[in-house]
């Protein structure tokens, strides 16, 4: 089977070429740049959602609750679970995988783990490029979960319209609270575990730090949702919170500039690796920096100029 034909079932529905098609994409091979080829210009129909939050907090509870009542719905949902990466084989650790198995069987929702490999933001190498494999295939939802994240990795912002912050009892003090970050960027706040005590505080901690705090969301103010996988309580309302503030993007054109957010990232990240394997085949301009011989400018700007000078078939 060719290329072209495996991308073409992948985007008609078939999760066995689709799940082919991710593993390419994740492996950054020859293949993989072709694969974003053929996926250019389509999609951009899904509505792409963030689940972030410290380790511990439930998050995976909460994505899998969620896609199950979206299912049920009739819409269709990708999940893309970032788990830490294996010390021996370098994959993911299948965590999250295990605890969505049951709504995965479900045949309106697709579950992806990927390995967060070297990356300390909690995301994956490959994230944003599956997500527009999504997209492109059709799915009504796309929602991407980090690692444990902690305060100051906010990265995701750059790869979701929607972001819900995910905390719970236990997780740190109001001090915590107010530490500016991943905090600030929040969409939306679900406060996992209701049913446990501190919950409520919680939940008046992040209103009080709404209070004091600059809304960066423009006019959008950022609900506070209680939520609990025991009773399952709050699941209904956070999704109807999410699908709000979709409806909010679209009405203020604010979705515009989160796609254009997106786009950026992606293309940062390609010049990144683009320059990244032309300094591993370039060991002298390190070697000038090590000896002092060039300032690490002057190494940055011989590459650059090598870079543009190269074919583009080697790029």
């Amino acid at each position: 089977m060719s290329l072209d034909q495996l991308v073409s079932q992948a985007l008609s529905g078939n999760q066995r070429a689709l799940s082919r098609v991710a593993t390419i994409i994740e492996s950054e091979s020859a293949q993989a740049l072709a694969v974003r080829q053929l996926l250019r210009g389509k999609g951009g129909r899904a509505r792409i959602i963030g689940i972030t939050g410290p380790p511990g907090a439930g998050k995976s509870s909460i994505l899998a609750s969620i896609a199950a009542r979206i299912s049920l719905s009739g819409k269709s949902v990708a999940i893309i679970a970032v788990d830490p990466t294996s010390p021996i084989s370098g994959g993911a650790i299948l965590g999250d995988r295990i605890r969505t198995s049951e709504v995965s069987l479900r045949p309106n929702v697709f579950v992806r783990s990927l390995a967060s490999r070297s990356r300390i933001d909690g995301l994956a190498p490959a994230a944003l490029a599956i997500i527009r494999l999504f997209d492109a295939a059709g799915f009504d939802y796309v929602f991407l979960e980090t690692v444990g994240a902690g305060q100051n990795q906010f990265e995701i912002a750059n790869y979701v319209h929607t972001l819900v912050l995910v905390e719970a009892p236990g997780a740190g003090d109001s001090v915590q609270m107010l530490k500016a970050g991943i905090m600030e960027l929040a969409d939306i706040y679900a406060v996992n575990k209701a049913d446990m005590p501190g919950a409520h505080l919680v939940s008046r901690e992040l209103r009080a730090m709404l209070t004091l705090g600059d809304n960066v969301s423009g006019d959008w103010q950022p609900p506070i949702v209680l939520c609990s996988s025991e009773t399952g309580e709050g699941f209904d309302a956070l999704i109807q919170a999410i699908d709000d503030h979709g409806a909010h993007l679209r009405k203020s054109g604010s979705i515009q500039e989160r796609s254009v957010r997106m786009a950026r990232t992606e293309t940062v990240n390609a010049v990144q690796k683009l320059v990244e394997r032309f300094l591993d085949r370039d060991q002298g301009l390190i070697a000038a920096v090590a000896d002092g011989t060039h300032t690490p400018e002057q190494a940055a700007g011989k590459l650059l100029s090598r870079v543009s000078q190269m074919p583009r078939s080697e790029t």
